[in-house]
């Protein structure tokens, strides 16, 4: 017999603006190796800010980023 799998949205990845990598790859169902070559190279140029030594993505940014990416 095969077993449903039940896949749950982590809470916070739903309800916090501001994503970590591995966070923001998850949101834009990529890998966090090409959100940091993307930082690295700016290609292509994913907006996020840095504090320290951490870098966040803001999911609004990345929503205006993706509407972008869909007139191309």
């Amino acid at each position: 017999m095969h077993q449903k799998t039940i896949i749950q949205e982590n809470p916070s990845l739903t309800y916090s603006r501001w994503l970590r990598v591995n966070e923001a790859a998850a949101y834009l169902r990529v890998s966090p190796t090409f959100m940091n070559k993307a930082r690295l190279t700016k290609i292509p140029d994913i907006p996020y800010v840095r504090i320290g030594r951490r870098v966040l993505y803001d999911r609004q940014a990345l929503d205006t980023f993706l509407e972008s990416q869909a007139s191309h």
